[in-house]
């Protein structure tokens, strides 16, 4: 998710409701609810610097189990971006 044309960027959101894992690519976005949801169980939050060659290895390094792990935070994690959801 690169920087938006403002603070914040509805892309984000948008990867987490299409049940995506967010890459975060920024140095200085702060995600919100940052005291009630653990981010980093379910995003990465990357450098700027980091876009490129080094981006793309460092994507593919990931194990497959961590990513299985943080597809499930991020479905389980989805309700807190969803006006409309009932879920706590």
């Amino acid at each position: 998710i690169p920087a938006g044309t403002s603070p914040w960027t509805n892309q984000l959101y948008e990867s987490i409701h299409c049940g995506c894992i967010p890459v975060i690519l920024s140095d200085e976005y702060e995600v919100a609810f940052q005291h009630i949801v653990e981010w980093q169980h379910f995003s990465l939050k990357l450098p700027e610097s980091m876009v490129g060659p080094e981006l793309y290895a460092f994507l593919q390094s990931i194990p497959v189990e961590v990513l299985r792990e943080m597809k499930a935070e991020v479905d389980a994690h989805s309700c807190w971006f969803n006006y409309f959801s009932h879920d706590p």
